[in-house]
């Protein structure tokens, strides 16, 4: 038996299901998730912003923020029931989980051919891409511009806005306080950024999905790794 068709009898397979169970593991974990997060400590004063967060899955179902302004003229605003605050990040994350699922799922009924192993390896790369796709969905966060921001920012004066995001295993709230170009008026990009509050707390369970996808990542590259050096081998 060749090292080639030893490693795709031995270890192709193993390692697609082990990726199926990461990858299973990553979206138990966020479709179960709930928690609640205090944002800014309890003082006020001290960061000019403070936030009390309910996380249920992909969905910030809670949360009561209060800003403080320059002014010192504090404002709150709150979400509810009923009216939650989807979590983009988590949504696309998901949907590339799915499609990981999807593209294993057709890797393993493909199957493969020891004499032409390139489209096994091709199908190993798409699911890697997968892979980092779904990270990078909650590693790095999507800017959005202001225009958006204010568009999407309720209950606040005209001149703040509000975005709720993560990034890494961190639940990032920040506050923009927006300063009017009149120049620019009517122009759509007349808001600029006069400076910015941020507060965070740790989501444990991000760290989790992300030791998973990491995981999966590792072992997928591996074989490819692996499958490559074979082939390159053998010419």
């Amino acid at each position: 038996m060749s090292e080639l068709q030893w490693v795709l009898d031995t270890e192709f397979a193993p390692t697609l299901h082990e990726i199926t169970t990461l990858v299973d593991e990553c979206n138990s974990i966020i479709t179960s998730a709930t928690g609640k997060f205090i944002l800014g400590g309890n003082d006020l004063k001290l960061n000019g912003l403070k936030a009390m967060v309910t996380m249920n899955s992909d969905e910030i179902t809670e949360a009561d923020i209060s800003v403080e302004c320059p002014n010192k003229q504090t404002y709150r605003t709150v979400i509810a029931d009923g009216c939650s605050y989807r979590m983009q990040q988590l949504v696309n994350c998901c949907n590339a989980l799915q499609a990981v699922r999807l593209s294993v799922q057709d890797a393993i009924e493909f199957g493969f051919a020891s004499s032409e192993p390139r489209p096994t390896i091709a199908s190993l790369g798409r699911i890697f891409e997968l892979l980092k796709q779904a990270r990078d969905h909650i590693v790095l966060p999507q800017k959005r511009t202001v225009e958006d921001l204010v568009r999407s920012t309720t209950r606040l004066p005209n001149d703040i806005c509000l975005s709720l995001y993560v990034s890494g295993q961190k639940l990032i709230l920040a506050v923009y306080f927006l300063h009017h170009n009149q120049l620019a008026a009517p122009h759509p990009h007349a808001h600029e950024i006069a400076y910015r509050l941020n507060i965070q707390a740790v989501v444990p369970w991000l760290g989790k999905v992300l030791q998973c996808l990491s995981m999966a990542m590792l072992r997928t590259s591996q074989l490819i790794e692996k499958l490559n050096r074979i082939c390159y081998t053998l010419g």
